[in-house]
């Protein structure tokens, strides 16, 4: 016979994990005061667990650091969303397997790989890293971003800020175009020497370096990392201004 768990977050893990979810929302600012409304708990409470979380904490294998926004110190806003998946060592050697190919997919030249299969690694470390050593003697050999992880890695992984990491890295900008079908504008240059210039949508990115767009005109456009990389890089470089 199963045991009910009860909805209220009642251990101080549960509570910071359902406090990170819910500073998720930009169009809902979180106070202390509604935090410990929604948590039944009390004020001084969620004081301290927002301090700890200003400071930074591991939760679930990754070292979580909140910021601060608006009104002093009063609200907090994040984009992380802590994933608790009870999967047995088959599943997770398929999800792992899953996205050790991702990233086999994009090669090495041109910076392909740098600029969007290394996502597919960072997912990786994040589910490596909280195996035990017997799942990972199980699971990693037969997976090849398994062999280069320990070089990679230094204690737990570290929450990276959704906006952050989209400024920072070419491969989270491009899934979050993706994610978001925020429009953004391309040019390129066909095989018969015209220039195009298009506001357009991302809608794939596949193997091999070619990345699915949506023109203005309903239109839609594969096209080869080279011939966007620039207009991606220029969007990435206006969100930094």
């Amino acid at each position: 016979m199963s045991t009910e768990i009860p909805s209220t977050p009642d251990s101080r893990l549960q509570r910071l994990i359902e406090i990170v979810k819910l500073l998720q929302d930009p169009e809902q600012k979180q106070s202390l005061d509604t935090l410990a409304q929604k948590l039944h708990v009390t004020r001084r409470t969620i004081e301290r667990d927002m301090e700890a979380l200003r400071t930074g904490i591991e939760i679930l294998g990754t070292f979580v650091e909140m910021q601060t926004s608006g009104h002093g110190k009063r609200f907090c806003k994040s984009s992380i969303h802590p994933l608790v998946l009870m999967l047995n060592l088959t599943e997770i050697f398929t999800l792992l397997k899953l996205l050790d190919d991702r990233y086999e997919a994009f090669p090495e030249r041109n910076g392909e790989r740098e600029m969007v299969g290394v996502i597919y690694q960072t997912l990786f470390d994040g589910i490596y890293g909280q195996l035990t050593e017997y799942a990972r003697k199980i699971a990693g050999s037969h997976l090849n971003l398994a062999n280069t992880y320990a070089k990679r890695k230094a204690g737990p992984a570290h929450y990276r800020d959704e906006q952050e990491a989209v400024k920072n890295r070419q491969s989270d900008m491009l899934h979050y175009l993706f994610k978001s079908r925020t429009p953004v504008t391309i040019r390129w240059t066909d095989r018969d020497g015209s220039h195009e210039e298009h506001k357009a949508r991302l809608i794939k990115i596949g193997g091999g370096g070619r990345i699915g767009f949506r023109l203005s005109d309903g239109k839609e456009k594969l096209l080869s990392y080279e011939k966007v990389a620039l207009s991606l890089s220029e969007y990435r470089t206006s969100l930094s201004r």
